[in-house]
């Protein structure tokens, strides 16, 4: 699977983005051209007040989230802030595109993606990259 993450290529990824250590978002595509996405959501300060697991929401402290989906396309909102936690598009079956998005990982550290950049904590930035991720998870530390 190839991933577009901001302005970066992503070639030859299982699907997983490992962010400082831990997988923290997982995307898919069922074979009918679904997009199912997990996610594991953290705040700033590292807690952990929802998951959502191929589109359906494990937990979801206070109702805090909301997923907007079809077969093609992705946006995870948070409600309290009305920004975009994550947004995936499919491009083709085996190509995504995350054109967007702002997230805590579980250490409490801003993650940024923009069509410009995908940036982790203010400190690492990747923009413009293609990287080939042999089979494996995308990681960023």
């Amino acid at each position: 699977m190839e991933i577009n993450i901001g302005s970066n290529i992503i070639r030859n990824t299982n699907g997983v983005l490992n962010v400082e250590g831990k997988d923290q978002i997982s995307l898919e595509v069922r074979e009918d051209g679904q997009l199912l996405v997990t996610m594991d959501i953290y705040d700033d300060a590292g807690k952990h007040p929802a998951r959502l697991l191929r589109n359906a929401w494990t937990f979801n402290k206070g109702d805090r989230f909301s997923v907007t989906t079809n077969p093609s396309d992705l946006s995870l909102t948070d409600s309290s802030t009305g920004e975009i936690v994550v947004r995936v598009r499919v491009i083709d079956r085996g190509h995504l595109e995350v054109p967007e998005g702002r997230f805590y990982t579980h250490k409490g550290h801003l993650v940024e993606i923009t069509p410009e950049y995908w940036r982790v904590a203010g400190i690492i930035t990747m923009s413009g990259n293609t990287i080939d991720s042999c089979d494996g998870a995308v990681s960023i530390s």
